[in-house]
């Protein structure tokens, strides 16, 4: 018998594996980041929804390591800034 986690609810389940068994595809996290930036420039200079790019930059790093969440913090910023131009 396997001895239990400090953080479980039950002594077969692990608290930190429960919301993310799946990965998301990558389609998901692109999708959503170019749906942010559409609202971004369809909003203008009034409505801040720049926060919202956390999410697609947490779901490339957490489902396909550093180097695609990294990628994907600087390109959404610079897409960004070159739409404004």
């Amino acid at each position: 018998m396997r001895k239990p986690d400090k953080l479980s609810l039950h002594p077969g389940l692990r608290l930190w594996s429960l919301p993310f068994n799946a990965k998301a595809h990558p389609i998901v996290w692109i999708g959503l980041a170019v749906t942010i930036l559409a609202v971004d420039f369809l909003t203008g200079p009034y409505v801040q929804v720049a926060i919202l790019f956390v999410v697609p930059v947490a779901l490339a790093t957490w489902n396909h390591g550093w180097l695609w969440g990294s990628l994907v913090a600087v390109a959404l910023p610079l897409v960004r800034l070159l739409a404004r131009l």
